[in-house]
């Protein structure tokens, strides 16, 4: 798998908060800086290993721990740049990612609450990024697999999830069911907005612990009303 296979793999989802993404080969033969332009995932530098570390060499242990670990997390914070590593793995062969974002970013996050909006229709998610961006931070997922990445590494920083049932990869349905088997309903309340019309589709979506469903088209007061209630409820269960 060449490089350009490997960062096509990266989630947009978690690359467009990132202020950095760096992708370690095994052999440390190829290191990689990537960004996230707004459209594409770009390499923006390729360097050495010395030259990895030389940029972090206030932070000795970092690629050491990073090259001899799967996993990893750190926050790591220095007179005049601060950074968080929201976390490290491994892909499929032989190579790593580390995902980093600023503590100012971070700081922005933990300050307003964060929507997530996990539709594959561009008119949907553009409509609730209009709606929600100057009073919540949104994360806007194209599919059920993004959804569950997000969680499984950020769980903590989301409000509230709004979920498409009708997604390719992993459909809401299968999110929904994740989030049952791992007891998440009450930690990250979860409306529905779809298009799902089905008495069948409907009464699974109603089997699980959502908070409420509001079924497409929908006007700007029935978003906010489902928004409100969404996190009101997440609030009543802290």
């Amino acid at each position: 798998m060449d490089i350009n296979q490997v960062i096509s793999k990266i989630p947009t989802l978690l690359a467009s908060i990132c202020e950095n993404i760096i992708v370690i080969k095994d052999d440390t033969s190829e290191v990689y800086y990537v960004k996230y332009t707004g459209k594409v995932l770009r390499i923006t530098d390729t360097i050495s290993i010395d030259e990895l570390k030389s940029d972090y060499e206030e932070y000795p242990h970092l690629i050491e721990d990073v090259l001899n670990n799967d996993e990893y997390g750190e926050v790591l914070v220095s007179e005049g740049t601060s950074r968080e590593v929201l976390f490290m793995e491994r892909s499929e062969e032989v190579w790593k990612y580390i995902f980093m974002i600023p503590v100012r970013e971070a700081n922005i996050l933990n300050d307003r609450k964060t929507l997530l909006i996990a539709d594959d229709s561009k008119v949907i998610t553009n409509f609730f990024t209009k709606l929600f961006k100057d009073n919540y931070n949104i994360i806007v997922a194209r599919n059920g697999k993004e959804v569950i990445t997000f969680v499984e590494k950020n769980r903590d920083l989301i409000s509230g999830v709004f979920l498409d049932l009708q997604m390719p990869e992993m459909s809401g349905l299968e999110v929904l069911d994740y989030f049952a088997k791992h007891d998440l309903f009450k930690q990250i309340p979860v409306s529905i907005i779809s298009g799902e019309d089905s008495a069948d589709g409907i009464a699974k979506a109603t089997n699980y612990d959502i908070v409420d469903m509001l079924q497409k088209p929908f006007s700007k007061e029935a978003a906010y009303n489902i928004v409100n209630k969404t996190l009101q409820y997440g609030l009543n269960n802290k």
